[in-house]
């Protein structure tokens, strides 16, 4: 077993779980189960049947996601915004 594609696929997957959720703010969490399992069997399909790059750009899909959410809102969070005064 590559444990590098098993990282990869993981990734994929919570990053493009987090995107849909952003799509799909009122769905119960049962949802979020099912697709986890469906996804993470879905993209590991992908990887094995398709060409490396097709992974690479669902690993980039949630990286950006999962980066956006961690680092741009994190800043965003601690920097003060001065109220605009006209």
């Amino acid at each position: 077993m590559d444990w590098g594609n098993v990282v990869s696929v993981a990734v994929a997957v919570v990053g493009l779980l987090q995107w849909f959720k952003g799509l799909f703010k009122k769905a119960p969490a049962w949802v979020w189960a099912v697709a986890s399992a469906l996804g993470c069997m879905g993209v590991a399909a992908a990887v094995f049947y398709l060409p490396p790059w097709v992974l690479m750009g669902l690993v980039a899909l949630a990286v950006a996601q999962l980066g956006y959410e961690t680092i741009v809102q994190f800043i965003k969070s601690k920097i003060p915004v001065a109220p605009i005064v006209p």
